[in-house]
């Protein structure tokens, strides 16, 4: 018997990637991988998601769970996509985020997934927070609010990275 493949994506805490759950509701087959308490609820409406969580310590300023179980509980998972949140961008520094506790599960991941799919606003474009978690030549795929500037633009053509704006 042919067993269906199941994709896995993994959607990372933020304000923004908690916005895309409506438009996955159709996929059939597909299993949510997440450490954020907003993207759990905002996926219990739609019966067609298998969501799984990390598990940890509930970060209030995020509503991520976050601690050294969350990494290894990713461990057991192929994760094909990953969404990745971010709150700065920047052509030097990369993709940054504010909050340290959420640092390994966010490394963890884009190391051990086959695509990176960057969402963010372009208010975090030109930004940098405290650490950098991944190198922004490294991604795939760069979705956004309204088409960055030509500084951006180059960057993202000349590392084949694929541009999703209005």
């Amino acid at each position: 018997m042919q067993q269906r493949e199941r994709k896995s994506q993994n959607i990372f805490s933020g304000t923004t990637t908690m916005h895309m759950i409506p438009y996955l509701s159709d996929i059939k087959n597909l299993t949510i991988i997440t450490n954020n308490l907003h993207v759990i609820l905002k996926a219990l409406p739609y019966q067609n998601l298998n969501v799984i969580s990390t598990g940890g310590t509930l970060f209030r300023r995020t509503n991520s769970f976050v601690d050294s179980g969350a990494v290894s509980s990713l461990k057991k998972y192929n994760i094909s996509k990953a969404f990745l949140a971010t709150t700065g961008i920047s052509i030097a520094k990369g993709i940054t985020n504010s909050s340290s506790l959420e640092y390994d599960i966010k490394k963890y991941i884009v190391e051990h997934c086959d695509k990176k799919i960057l969402l963010a606003d372009d208010t975090k474009l030109g930004k940098v927070s405290l650490i950098t978690y991944y190198d922004l030549k490294d991604i795939q795929v760069f979705v956004t609010n309204q088409k960055p500037d030509d500084e951006y633009t180059d960057f993202f053509s000349n590392n084949h990275i694929t541009l999703i704006a209005p």
